[in-house]
């Protein structure tokens, strides 16, 4: 049953990749092109890339998913704030580069807290985000990605 559900998931996040870049109904169907161009209007430049970002989480779950707990909730909590955090950003530079859901949103921010304080909103939904995702602590990371350079 995992692996059927895995080979749906990945069928669906290609097809939905494949339809936001090349939404002609003629190479996807119309129900493709339907589905990318929704997909691009509402998440902007992130919407091209996205689908095929996922692939990697859902290939994880599917490698090493027993039950769900707080520790997967808290993933992909932290996930979807990266994802609005970087829909805000795109939109502060160009409201149509985050989409519906990013310009909308940095419009209703921007009238009530201003330019800097919608830009230290997605600076403290960012590091938020960042936390949850991400399990071990950044100097962790850090120190573990660079020990292979390191000549001590």
């Amino acid at each position: 049953m995992r692996e059927i559900l895995l080979v749906v998931a990945i069928c669906v996040l290609v097809y939905l990749g494949v339809a936001t870049i090349v939404p002609h109904a003629s190479f996807v169907g119309s129900y493709g092109g339907a589905l990318g161009w929704y997909n691009a209007r509402l998440f902007g430049y992130a919407s091209y890339f996205y689908p095929f970002i996922l692939l990697y989480p859902v290939y994880n779950l599917y490698k090493s998913y027993t039950k769900f707990s707080l520790k997967i909730a808290g993933n992909i909590i932290g996930s979807l704030m990266l994802f609005y955090a970087f829909l805000l950003l795109c939109a502060m530079f160009n409201p149509i580069a985050g989409g519906v859901v990013g310009g909308f949103s940095y419009e209703a921010l921007g009238s009530v807290i201003g330019s800097i304080g919608t830009f230290i909103l997605i600076l403290m939904i960012f590091f938020i985000g960042f936390g949850l995702s991400f399990d071990d602590r950044l100097d962790v990371m850090v120190r573990t990605t660079l020990k292979p350079f390191s000549s001590t």
